[in-house]
């Protein structure tokens, strides 16, 4: 395939739009046995025949079906279009990717070199930043579980480190004496914001717990209070969200201020923040153009007016993933069966699961067919390859007639995806990023050998195989 600008995604209209559904959680329920997403399905509205310059059908030829494409451009867009929109209000704003999102080395490095931070949940993801040469000072390390040798080799590196509990406290001021050194933390908070708080994390402002971690960090000679962290949950839709958790943290820096002496550093607002494209459907009159831009201005208002009362003026750091990352990959899949089920349902069977696609037991799936066909449609349940019952994608999906080899899209499956794909009966697929016309191979798809590699036989299973004359 050739070199050439990249264009925008190519799609051809000829079904109406549907009003997708805010994202929740634990939308399952049991339908005649069957365990199935129980939110509205989508109508597709194009044929993806491209994405970018390449070809759908030949992406698939060369590297197999099932198949991930990342959109090398969407992904330089979306993140520029969320840094640029905050930066318009608050230009002290960094952008901090969320790892946990989708792991995808070539999605983690193409963000950094668009200069992206990192915003780390686990010794782990911390390990994968340091191996893309992100320096310490450019990684925000966050989650409820950091060993006492991740404390200290995130105290040895400058990075931020945002502390989730009175126990990890203690913890990282040990930590720090240690190493003989003093860091500058921030303090994760928690505060009733939206409907369901994610009160597992950090210390509650409402309950008094955030005063007296606050009081109890500015008091210790070990550490530096420097920042205030909250994140409010995921797939947020009301921007007022973040308002209001600037409302409620903004007492707390003025009385830092006066009470400690406390010079603020960092305010991170956390991630949550949800695809434009999926956003504005069902919003009508509002483009994606406008979203993000929406976001910033409702969100960092309320820190403009604490500035005033602060001699401080923190950096404003934000955690986005699925903002970001969920629209600019896609998904390629063919049918393997059609059928009907008992009850007279139309029903298809993808080479393409919940293995693959976790996020079809709590989201509506965005699938459309990648090939021309009858203007008709049909409501049609899609399921994966998977030898279980609940492997099932979607039901009562409106799509052209499908039949053995017919080839779908399953597009913005950019966000946990991949991240809680599992090795489950079935590989998982080759992942390829495109730009422009170019193709690139940025992940292998995987193999027996990937499935059994760590895996070590019992001294008696070793000596059995070799009475019986196997290798």
């Amino acid at each position: 395939m050739s070199r050439s600008t990249p264009p925008v995604l190519r799609t051809r209209r000829v079904y109406e739009p549907m009003t997708l559904t805010p994202h929740a959680f634990g939308a399952i329920s049991k339908q005649s046995g069957l365990a199935v997403n129980t939110r509205a399905p989508q109508v597709p509205t194009t044929i993806v025949e491209r994405i970018e310059e390449c070809g759908t059908a030949a992406l698939t030829r060369e590297f197999g079906s099932p198949l991930f494409v990342v959109s090398r451009t969407r992904l330089r867009d979306e993140f520029h279009a969320f840094r640029d929109a905050f930066r318009a209000v608050y230009p002290n704003t960094e952008v901090a990717y969320s790892y946990k999102t989708n792991y995808l080395t070539a999605i983690r490095a193409a963000l950094h070199e668009e200069g992206a931070w990192a915003e780390v949940v686990s010794g782990l993801e911390y390990e994968m930043a340091r191996r893309l040469g992100v320096p310490g000072a450019r990684i925000v390390f966050n989650g409820p579980y950091k060993t006492d040798e991740d404390l200290r080799r995130a105290i040895r590196d400058g990075a931020f480190v945002n502390i989730d509990s009175f126990d990890e406290l203690a913890a990282i001021e040990e930590a720090a004496a240690a190493e003989r050194t003093v860091p500058a933390i921030g303090l994760r908070l928690t505060a009733r914001t939206t409907p369901v708080p994610w009160e597992k994390f950090g210390f509650s402002v409402e309950a008094g717990f955030a005063e007296e971690a606050i009081r109890r960090t500015a008091a210790s000679k070990h550490l530096r209070l420097a920042g205030l962290h909250m994140h409010l949950g995921t797939d947020l839709a009301d921007a007022a969200a973040y308002g209001k958790a600037l409302e409620a943290v903004a007492p707390l820096l003025v009385r830092g201020e006066k009470e400690h002496r406390i010079r603020w550093e960092q305010l991170d607002l956390g991630g949550g923040f949800p695809n434009r494209h999926r956003y504005v459907r069902g919003r009508n009159g509002m483009t994606p153009e406008q979203v993000f831009p929406t976001f910033a201005e409702t969100a960092v208002r309320p820190l403009a007016a604490a500035l005033k009362k602060l001699r401080s003026r923190p950096r404003l750091v934000l955690e986005p993933g699925r903002a970001i990352v969920e629209h600019p990959v896609f998904l390629l899949t063919t049918v393997v069966a059609a059928k009907r089920l008992p009850g007279g349902t139309k029903a298809a069977v993808l080479d393409a699961g919940v293995h693959l696609l976790p996020t079809a037991y709590y989201t509506a799936l965005d699938v459309a067919p990648t090939d021309p066909g009858p203007l008709s449609v049909e409501e049609v349940t899609l399921f994966g390859p998977l030898c279980m019952q609940v492997d099932c994608l979607a039901v009562g999906l409106r799509l052209p007639p499908l039949r053995r080899g017919t080839r779908l899209v399953v597009r913005n499956c950019g966000a946990y995806a991949d991240s809680q794909s599992m090795q489950f009966i079935h590989a998982r697929p080759a992942v390829v990023m495109v730009s422009g016309a170019r193709v690139e191979l940025v992940r292998e798809a995987e193999t027996v050998d990937d499935f059994i590699a760590r895996d070590r036989l019992p001294a008696r299973s070793r000596a059995l195989r070799a009475t019986n004359g196997r290798p």
